[in-house]
């Protein structure tokens, strides 16, 4: 498969993230509180967000895909300055079709999902990192 070719099947697929993102959140147990926010491309839980992004990569057809993790709290105050190290995480998704197959590679983590697996370890790793913030906030005065 050429680059051109990848390139517009990566266009095709980052479209379909969309779709699935929504099917999933709106699958996704109410206890969870998960949302797929359409106009900034992003799946929301309480104070992280994970947002899906793509821009042009100078020198090449295929753009920059990527899914940035962010911890944004209620409020003002010093708790994000705090905090940002937690969460605020970026997720480098390399797009691949050997044999026709057309998959994610993501860095840092080393590891190879169809779009379906990618939508799915998105969401667990957004709940993990609430959780883990959660659980330090009830510790804490901050919001």
């Amino acid at each position: 498969m050429t680059e051109q070719e990848l390139a517009l099947l990566a266009k095709d697929q980052w479209k379909a993230l969309d779709a699935l993102a929504r099917k999933f959140a709106e699958g996704a147990p109410i206890v969870n509180q998960l949302m797929w926010e359409d106009a900034q491309k992003a799946f929301l839980l309480d104070f992280v967000q994970a947002f899906f992004r793509c821009a042009p990569f100078p020198g090449r057809l295929l753009p920059a895909y990527k899914v940035v993790f962010h911890y944004a709290p209620f409020g003002p105050g010093s708790e994000h300055v705090e905090r940002a190290e937690l969460c605020d995480t970026t997720w480098d998704l390399e797009p691949r079709a050997p044999n026709s197959v057309f998959d994610w590679s993501v860095f840092p983590l080393k590891e190879i999902f169809t779009p379906e697996e990618l939508i799915e370890r998105v969401a667990s790793h957004l709940t993990e990192f609430h959780k883990r913030l959660e659980s330090e906030r009830r510790g804490s005065s901050l919001p």
